[in-house]
């Protein structure tokens, strides 16, 4: 499936940036070989140089998420769990709340903040969320400032689609990188 990538673009100095690095499969991997997905969001990193993906350690998202997959769990007990396809919703709602606690416990015990997941540097500016863009559609305010020179960034979204295949990269809880695979479990 083809997608298409948002840009970035200072209107000073020209320079762009692509949402790309968003893109791919990311994972944290727990001491005890457990797996859980790595959330990212645009971030400046100091280091770099550049608009990179950066851990989101932010526990909202995981709050929100376990709210409502308990909320799906008890409407599926006040209906009859007797029926298979109910029995399977639950056990696939358990889980994920499993999941969700996991990744809430291991967010309470981090030692350190947000890092860049290109370098692994703690010199992260967290960016604003992009505003909503259409294909070929007119260059949008980003809401921040480009750091190496001061202007403002647009936001645009060209009608070049693009496609990748994409390797697991795979974190410690730390979010120091660990390895790649082409393993895609």
């Amino acid at each position: 499936m083809s997608v298409p990538v948002p840009r970035l673009a200072c209107d000073r100095c020209g320079q762009s940036f692509s949402h790309r690095v968003l893109y791919g499969l990311f994972d944290y991997e727990l001491t005890d070989g457990t797996r859980l997905p790595l959330e990212r969001r645009l971030a400046w990193c100091g280091a770099c140089d550049n608009v990179v993906a950066a851990e989101n350690l932010d526990p909202a998202g995981v709050l929100d998420e376990r709210a409502t997959v308990s909320r799906k769990l008890q409407d599926i007990k006040g209906i009859s769990v007797l029926l298979p396809s109910r029995r399977r919703a639950a056990t696939l709602y358990r889980k994920q709340l499993d999941e969700l606690e996991l990744r809430l416990a291991m967010l309470q015990r981090r030692q350190c903040g947000p890092r860049c997941l290109d370098c692994g540097s703690l010199e992260t500016t967290m960016l604003p969320a992009t505003p909503d863009l259409e294909e070929d559609g007119p260059h949008i305010p980003a809401g921040w400032k480009h750091p190496g020179c001061g202007g403002e960034m647009q936001a645009y979204l060209p009608s070049m689609r693009f496609i990748y295949n994409y390797r697991l990269r795979i974190y410690d809880a730390e979010g120091n990188f660990l390895r790649e695979t082409d393993e895609e479990d």
